[in-house]
């Protein structure tokens, strides 16, 4: 089979598919949601854009960051990926790692020089989404990468403090705490050292 004279296409198996064909976008997509680092490899060779965007704005490196495929990411912006990007939903790949709790994976896109302090559409900021996470480890992460816990939002009200952050983590570990059937005997949790 030959492609078309003038046309970029890549061939598949038996089938010979445009570069700008909806089924080529959608072999890349699924390419990088299943982690598929070998398919995902050979259509960058062949000239697949790290900075296409699908029909929510978003770029690969986002996709790859919403479905925790750290190998995936690392190929993506080795190959010239945006890592500062917003999508329609004014977030980054990083907001997208850390909306899926993704350590390792936030750590990487942060160490690539991921802006911090952003809000997206709806006033959200990283602390936020790792706060509603309930996860210490990925607010002390992003805090040890600057992130302002006092920062203003786009409403010039404060976005969320360290206290507020603090409190919400004891809160909810305390309730996590009693669902294992933990008792609160004379308030002596191990939340309750912490005050």
């Amino acid at each position: 089979m030959e492609p078309p004279v003038g046309a970029d296409f890549v061939v598949f198996g038996n089938m010979i598919v445009c570069l700008e064909s909806s089924l080529y976008i959608y072999i890349y997509v699924t390419a990088l949601k299943a982690g598929n680092l070998e398919t995902a490899n050979k259509l960058i060779t062949l000239g697949a854009y790290t900075n296409i965007l699908n029909n929510k704005g978003q770029t690969p490196l986002h996709v790859a960051c919403l479905h925790a495929q750290l190998p995936i990411a690392e190929l993506l912006v080795k190959n010239g990926a945006n890592i500062n990007v917003t999508d329609f939903s004014k977030e980054t790949p990083v907001f997208k790692a850390v909306r899926g709790g993704n350590k390792n994976l936030t750590k990487f896109i942060l160490s690539k020089g991921a802006i911090v302090n952003r809000y997206n559409k709806i006033n959200e900021g990283l602390l936020h989404l790792a706060v509603m996470h309930d996860d210490i480890e990925l607010v002390k992460l992003l805090l040890d990468n600057e992130e302002d816990p006092n920062e203003l939002t786009n409403a010039e009200e404060m976005a969320i403090t360290l206290e507020e952050v603090i409190e919400h983590i004891f809160k909810n570990q305390k309730r996590i705490l009693s669902l294992y059937g933990v008792k609160d005997v004379d308030s002596v949790l191990p939340t309750s050292y912490a005050r």
